[in-house]
């Protein structure tokens, strides 16, 4: 199957919904899970969801392409601990592909965004990086059905498999970051601004710096 442009929204087949945030697993589960067992699963352009990556859409977004499925398909996504995740996106942005991207989407010349410092991104937060990927993880997800975390990310998707009525499939896991541990990353400044920032998703998914 060539995933090439491909942008994983929903399956028609099993009635279910993907919110995708970025850094949780969603390449792996596309690739290895939701285009095993619905090769005809859908995929948007650009123009049904001007000013969003159509592969990282906010479920408000995606409720308002999508009205009359968003409410009877089975609507799920993953979270990830917070600390981890931001560390997985700065150094996915500091790669050429990113570059690329901020230059058609932003600016043809300032790449300046992407070459901050670990602790100037994490201070500035900038939510115009990377369509809304610093978001908090609930906020992006919105209402959902089933909430994985990327930490389980096998069983959570055998659980979701169930759920829709699906084969399960082993999914492994790929699009690995070439960086050290996170926690190496941060000073406890920094440590208290993404404790801060993504509060209800770290009460809500039961996360920890360090675990």
């Amino acid at each position: 199957i060539n995933l090439e442009n491909k942008k994983m929204i929903l399956s028609d087949k099993y009635k279910f919904i993907f919110i995708r945030q970025q850094k949780i697993g969603g390449a792996t589960m596309e690739k290895n899970g939701i285009a095993v067992i619905d090769p005809n699963y859908i995929k948007f352009t650009k123009d049904k969801c001007p000013g969003e990556d159509p592969n990282h859409m906010r479920a408000e977004t995606i409720e308002k392409v999508i009205p009359h499925k968003y409410d009877s398909y089975f609507r799920f996504s993953f979270a990830r601990n917070p600390w981890a995740r931001l560390v997985s996106i700065y150094f996915h942005m500091n790669q050429g592909a990113s570059e690329k991207m901020w230059k058609k989407k932003y600016h043809p010349k300032d790449f300046s965004p992407y070459r901050k410092s670990f602790d100037q991104f994490i201070k500035e937060c900038d939510n115009k990086l990377w369509s809304n990927s610093l978001l908090p993880m609930k906020e992006f997800a919105g209402d959902v059905d089933y909430m994985g975390k990327t930490e389980n990310l096998q069983d959570d998707f055998d659980y979701i498999c169930d759920c829709i009525g699906a084969p399960k499939q082993d999914i492994g896991w790929g699009n690995k970051g070439n960086h050290k541990s996170y926690i190496e990353y941060y000073t406890d400044e920094t440590r208290e601004i993404v404790a801060q920032r993504y509060a209800e998703d770290i009460k809500m998914f039961d996360y920890e710096f360090g675990k």
